[in-house]
């Protein structure tokens, strides 16, 4: 028994030893990543859209009283927190240089939308600000589909 613990701890420490190694590399090869893709931004506009479209939705949904107060603000935190991680990933370093216009236009969107969002988590308990979330997040919807489509292969 005595031996059977023994083999089985320096399996153990060979195995720990073999993550410990491929944590490392993946590290290292994680640091050297290439630039992204137009596929890669035309998905982050994709879901920055998404996000404009449940802001409609939501906003509409408080416009006609359908949803608490509680519910709307805590869907609009939701989706910024989203927007703000997208939004700060839109940096021209990030992506091929030809891609530049558009990634310039997407974090302008991704800025607008924050502040579309923002407006909603007041729209639970007023009425103008619903109204006013719902027609911006539209036309966000709109100038999101528009770019994702030009991104489109």
């Amino acid at each position: 028994m005595h031996k059977r613990a023994r083999s089985w701890s320096s399996w153990l420490a060979v195995a720990i030893l073999l993550l410990i190694l491929g944590a490392g590399g993946a590290s290292l090869a994680g640091s050297q990543k290439s630039q992204s893709d137009r596929h890669s931004l035309k998905n982050e506009v994709s879901g920055l859209k998404s996000q404009a479209g449940v802001g409609r939705l939501v906003a509409e949904q408080a416009l006609a009283g359908n949803l608490t107060r509680t519910y709307v603000e805590a869907q609009a935190v939701q989706m910024r927190k989203g927007v703000e991680q997208t939004r700060d990933e839109l940096t021209p370093e990030e992506f091929e240089p030809e891609l530049s216009t558009q990634v310039m236009q997407a974090a302008d969107l991704a800025r607008r939308l924050d502040g579309a969002l923002n407006t909603l988590k007041d729209a639970g308990a007023d009425g103008r600000a619903a109204e006013s979330a719902r027609n911006n997040l539209s036309g966000l919807f709109a100038e999101l589909s528009e770019l994702e489509e030009g991104l489109k292969e």
